[in-house]
């Protein structure tokens, strides 16, 4: 009998072995001008090896923020801070709605000096403790109160585009008359002024006002063509009174409104004196007083408040203002060694004028010796008179003079009726 067995008699051949792939270097065909590795002892050229993986660009390392100072606490600007301060000690037992603080662009004048721009041993801007012998002058030129007519415009019409993504900037023009009128004082008080303001489009339009000045504070800015001041008045209103007027002036006036602060650019006549020619004013003020005055109550509780940013605004108008005006010169020239009559001072030459700051350092020049320069437009002219002369050990025939004081004259001509100063014009767009 036969045994059956699950294995075969004749098992089956294993499996032939894979073939080895064959290298890539080995099927291609090779490319003339390609670099290619030294055949082996078989004949082969195995495959070139990978090429490296590329570096992972290295992160920027991320930079610290820059903290205010050692204590991560930014100290209080200290000219915000007493300005602050002095407009709270002043406002802080006034009736609110009757407070204006208003600064105006001009000129600090030393009385004492021919009217010429005080000097002081400072290189920026200081606030005054002591002004005595000083006035304070807010005039400019009729150039710069054009030019800036124009700024004022371009801005109203920038900020009233539909895509301006920042606060609009609106005006408002108008032509008055004031006259003002003295009233008899009350008991113990002292002369009382009483203004009387009308429309000259509307004659029905007429207020009566009496402006009660309470502090000014003065800024010399020697490195802006201008200085400035900070005034707090109030403004009461008042019958009108019977008596006749003292004086009067026409106000041509556009007002710019912005947020917080208004504008004001304006041009003063005196019918008193036609010949005399108008002034140019500028000025910054708070439209309405009151808000500011409640955030400085906010502060001194040690609430939340935005006191100083609201001070810092009415700084920064002013002191824009203020750098915006130097360009704007009416006469511009180039003296010396290439200084420009641009109002600015080099640091440590305290030549000033009444429109314009000068400098001119010269050697081996006399004293009394007088130079004309050349100016823009022709047909004005200057003349430069040494003022000082600097102690030096250089002999008597060679002194050095460094500062000197400047006066711009026209030359005479043959009369003729003054020109009437260009008048403020409306931003052409929006009129």
């Amino acid at each position: 009998m036969r045994r059956s067995s699950s294995i075969s008699s004749n098992p089956p051949a294993p499996p032939p072995p894979a073939p080895a792939p064959a290298s890539a270097s080995a099927s291609a065909p090779s490319q003339p001008g390609s670099l290619s590795a030294p055949p082996t002892a078989t004949g082969t050229r195995p495959a070139p090896p990978p090429p490296p993986p590329a570096p992972a660009a290295a992160a920027a390392p991320a930079q610290a923020r820059l903290e205010p100072s050692i204590f991560n606490v930014e100290p209080i600007d200290e000219f915000t801070r007493e300005v602050a301060d002095w407009l709270w000690g002043f406002c802080a037992q006034l009736d609110w709605d009757k407070v204006e603080i208003e600064a105006k662009v001009g000129l600090l004048v030393d009385s004492r000096a021919g009217g010429m721009r005080v000097h002081l041993p400072v290189p920026i801007e200081t606030i005054l403790t002591d002004d005595t012998g000083l006035r304070f002058e807010s005039n400019m030129t009729v150039n710069q109160h054009k030019a800036f007519n124009m700024l004022l415009n371009s801005r109203v019409e920038e900020a009233a585009q539909p895509s301006y993504p920042s606060a609009r900037v609106r005006y408002a023009h108008t032509r008055e008359l004031d006259t003002f009128h003295d009233v008899p004082p009350a008991p113990g008080q002292s002369r009382r002024k009483v203004r009387v303001t009308r429309d000259q489009k509307d004659r029905n339009k007429v207020s009566a006002v009496e402006k009660v000045r309470v502090a000014d504070m003065n800024v010399f800015s020697p490195k802006r063509r201008f200085d400035w001041r900070v005034s707090v008045s109030l403004e009461m209103p008042a019958p009108i009174p019977d008596t006749p007027p003292t004086h009067s002036r026409h106000k041509d006036r556009i007002s710019y409104s912005h947020q917080l602060f208004q504008v004001d650019l304006t041009q003063v006549t005196t019918p008193q004196a036609p010949t005399a020619p108008p002034t140019h004013e500028l000025e910054v003020e708070f439209r309405n007083a009151r808000p500011l005055l409640e955030e400085a109550a906010k502060e001194q509780r040690g609430e939340d408040n935005r006191y100083l940013d609201m001070v810092q605004g009415l700084l920064n108008n002013v002191r824009e203002s203020s750098a915006r005006l130097a360009p704007l010169a009416a006469s511009r020239g180039a003296c010396g060694r290439g200084l420009p009559l641009n109002g600015h001072r080099p640091r440590g030459y305290p030549g000033h004028a009444a429109d314009f700051s000068l400098v001119l350092v010269r050697r081996h020049a006399h004293p009394q010796r007088q130079r004309p320069l050349s100016l823009s437009p022709p047909e004005t002219s200057l003349t430069v008179r040494w003022a000082r002369r600097v102690p030096s050990s250089r002999p008597p025939r060679a002194p050095v003079l460094s500062c000197c004081t400047a006066s711009v004259f026209i030359p005479p001509r043959a009369p003729r009726l003054r020109a009437p100063a260009p008048a403020l014009h409306s931003p052409s767009r929006l009129a």
